[in-house]
């Protein structure tokens, strides 16, 4: 989640959800402080990558991760 490659950053937050959080190996808690990591991929340079965070983004809305204060 946190590569300076956005290509495995991507990929790893792909899994965060909801499978890392449902067996408990991270925390919501983890995530909201890396958030960061993840709103930077929202304007990756790489289109496809950029798509499919926001796509994801969903589900970061649906478990309370982003919400409108950020």
């Amino acid at each position: 989640m946190l590569s300076s490659k956005n290509s495995i950053r991507w990929r790893a937050w792909r899994f965060v959800l909801p499978e890392l959080i449902g067996i408990e190996i991270i925390s919501i808690e983890d995530i909201v402080n890396n958030k960061k990591y993840f709103i930077e991929l929202l304007s990756s340079e790489d289109e496809n990558i950029r798509w499919r965070m926001w796509r994801m983004a969903r589900e970061l809305i649906k478990y309370g991760i982003i919400t409108k204060k950020m």
